[in-house]
C-alpha cells in the first residue's frame, strides 16, 4: 500500500502541462524548445500507440487526463536509441529553420525503405510575426497566437492521434521505420546533412497499395507551425468501417479531422509508371509557352542511311539533317544546353520566371551544371546563378544512371557500367 502511495505522488509530480511543454511561447526560443518538444511528443505517441517499441523505451508523463509516452534518451533499446539520434538530428535542422517536412515511414522490406505501409508527416513554417496565410488550408494566420490557443491545438492533436493509432489494424512483428527529411532549399546549403542523417538516395516514397491520408491537426506558436498528416492503405481504413471498429465514440474524437481519398482515377500514386510520361506533357508545355524566347541551343548534324561508326558519312553535304537542341526533359529532371555562359544564364533565367508563374519552383540545392570545353580546349572557370544564388560546378554528373564528364570521354562512364554490373553480379552469388 505504501509503495502504491508512493507511486501515485511521483506520477502527480510529473502530470499537468508544465512537465512536458514549457509555461510560455512568447520569446522565439521558447517556441522553439515547444515545437522540439511537440514533435517529440508526436513521434513518441506514433511509435508507442503501433507497439514499435517495447513499454520500457519509453518514460511517463499526464496531460489532460492523456498517459503520454515519450521516448526515453537512455533507453537500452537499439532502434529506440536510433529514433531519438534522428529526432536529434531534427532539432538541429529545426535551430537553423532548415527543415520543412518529416516523413517517419513504416515499411517491410528491410532492402526497400522506399516502398511503406504507412506514413506520418510533419511539417514545419517559420515566422517572425506568427503564422502567415496559408492559402491552402484557408486559415488566416496573421492574427495573435495565444498560448491558450497553442495549448488547446496541442491538446486535440495530441487527442487525433490517440484515436486514430488505436483504430488501426495491428502492425506486423517485423516492421522497420524509415525517416526522410526535407529543406527549405533557399536557405539551406547544399552540403548540410544533420547528425544522424545521409544524403539521401531517392526523395519519392511509395505505398504497397492505395493511400488514404488524414489531417490530424495543426498547432500554431508565435514563431512557428506544426502541422501532422497521417497516410495509411485505404484497405486497412475500409476493413475497420466494415467491422464497426470505427465506432461513434471514434468518429465523434474524429471530428473535425479532414480525410482525403487518394482516387484512382484522378491521379496516379509515386512510383508509378506513368508519372513520367505526365510530367513530360507539362514540361513540353512549358517549353512551347516560352519557345519563341529560347535561344538556338546546341546544333547537331545526323543522318539515318548510314552505319552507326561510319563517321566519314558527316564529311558529306547533302543527306544531313541538322536540330537544335536546347533542353532534354525525363519526368521531373531538367537539363538545359547553351554554347555560352551568358546563353545559359538567360535560358535558366527564363525557364525560372515561368516556373514561378506557374507556382513551381527549381531545386537550387540539386541543380548542377558542367561545362563541356572544345576538343584541345581547356575548361574555364565560369559561374551561373539562379535567384543570386551560384549553381555547383562539377566535372562529372550522374544523369538517368549515366555519367557526364567534362572531358568528353567515356572512359568514367563504361567503369561506372562495369562496377554496377560486378555489383549485380555478386548480389546473385
Amino acid at each position: 500500500m505504501a509503495t502504491a502511495q508512493q507511486m501515485r505522488a511521483s506520477e502527480k509530480q510529473i502530470s499537468g502541462w508544465s512537465a512536458i511543454f514549457p509555461n510560455d511561447v512568447t520569446t522565439q526560443h521558447q517556441s522553439l524548445v515547444f515545437i522540439k518538444r511537440m514533435m517529440a511528443v508526436g513521434v513518441s505517441c506514433i511509435t508507442y500507440l503501433r507497439g514499435i517499441f517495447p513499454e520500457d523505451a519509453y518514460r511517463t508523463r499526464y496531460l489532460e487526463g492523456m498517459c503520454v509516452k515519450i521516448l526515453r534518451e537512455d533507453s537500452r533499446f537499439p532502434g529506440a536509441s536510433k529514433v531519438v539520434k534522428w529526432m536529434m538530428g531534427c532539432f538541429d535542422a529545426l535551430e537553423k529553420r532548415f527543415l520543412r517536412t518529416i516523413i517517419l515511414g513504416v515499411h517491410r522490406d528491410p532492402e526497400d525503405p522506399n516502398s511503406i505501409i504507412e506514413s506520418y508527416q510533419f511539417k514545419f513554417k517559420y515566422t517572425a510575426d506568427g503564422p502567415k496565410l496559408d492559402i491552402l488550408s484557408n486559415v488566416i494566420g496573421d492574427t495573435e497566437v495565444s498560448l491558450q490557443d497553442t495549448k488547446k491545438a496541442s491538446i486535440l492533436l495530441i487527442r487525433k492521434l490517440f484515436v486514430l493509432m488505436q483504430s488501426l489494424e495491428i502492425l506486423p512483428n517485423d516492421v522497420s521505420l524509415t525517416m526522410k527529411l526535407f529543406y527549405y532549399d533557399e536557405v539551406t546549403p547544399p552540403d548540410y546533412q544533420p547528425p544522424g542523417f545521409k544524403q539521401g538516395e531517392c526523395d519519392a516514397v511509395w505505398f504497397e497499395g492505395t493511400p488514404v491520408h488524414f489531417k490530424v491537426g495543426d498547432v500554431p506558436t508565435p514563431f512557428h507551425m506544426m502541422k501532422v498528416r497521417v497516410t495509411t492503405e485505404k484497405e486497412t481504413m475500409e476493413q475497420l468501417e466494415k467491422e464497426n471498429m470505427l465506432n461513434e465514440e471514434t468518429e465523434t474524437s474524429l471530428q473535425g479531422m479532414e480525410e482525403v481519398k487518394s482516387a484512382p482515377n484522378t491521379g496516379v500514386k509515386q512510383g508509378c509508371v506513368i508519372t513520367s510520361t505526365l510530367f513530360t506533357i507539362f514540361l513540353t508545355v512549358i517549353v512551347h509557352l516560352i519557345r519563341d524566347y529560347l535561344l538556338p541551343g546546341v546544333s547537331i548534324q545526323y543522318r539515318l542511311d548510314e552505319k552507326l561508326f561510319n563517321l566519314g558519312c558527316f564529311w558529306t553535304k547533302t543527306k544531313l539533317t541538322t536540330m537544335d537542341i536546347r533542353d532534354l526533359q525525363f519526368a521531373d529532371d531538367h537539363c538545359v544546353m547553351a554554347h555560352s555562359v551568358q546563353d545559359m544564364q538567360k535560358m535558366l533565367d527564363l525557364f525560372n520566371s515561368l516556373y514561378k508563374r506557374l507556382s513551381l519552383s527549381l531545386c537550387i540545392a540539386r541543380t548542377k551544371f558542367l561545362h563541356l570545353p572544345s576538343p584541345g580546349q581547356l575548361s574555364i572557370p565560369c559561374s551561373i546563378h539562379i535567384d543570386g544564388v551560384a549553381l555547383e560546378y562539377v566535372q562529372l554528373f550522374p544523369y538517368l544512371g549515366s555519367h557526364l564528364s567534362q572531358g568528353t570521354s567515356i572512359d568514367e562512364e563504361v567503369q561506372h557500367q562495369v562496377n554496377c554490373a560486378s555489383a549485380a553480379l555478386f548480389k546473385l552469388c
